[in-house]
């Protein structure tokens, strides 16, 4: 089995929603740049989003011009999100962002 740990502690980031999203667009939210600086390859983050997602086809993160999408974690897309905290799954060798909580 392979330990996952966070250096420094589990962090914790704001995300903002700039794309509410439709049946037929991602929802797209925008997160500071270098956010995943302290994560190491795989680990946690706590994410606050500012606004929900009600319908969507997929909600997408955005980090230094690049994106990528939140799945669940059987690996399907995210369609609807709550507004506030929730805790996410970063692996950074699979390129995944994948919602816990």
């Amino acid at each position: 089995m392979e330990y996952v740990g966070n250096r420094g502690g589990i962090p914790l980031s704001n995300a903002t929603q700039t794309n509410a999203g439709s049946a037929t667009t991602d929802a797209v939210y925008e997160m500071p740049n270098h956010v995943f600086r302290f994560v190491g390859l795989r680990g946690l983050i706590i994410v606050n989003f500012n606004a929900a997602v009600t319908t969507a086809q997929g909600v997408t993160i955005s980090v230094n011009n690049s994106t990528l999408p939140l799945t669940s974690n059987n690996d399907e897309a995210v369609t609807a999100l709550t507004a506030g905290i929730h805790i996410l799954l970063f692996d950074k060798p699979s390129n995944k962002l994948q919602l816990i909580v």
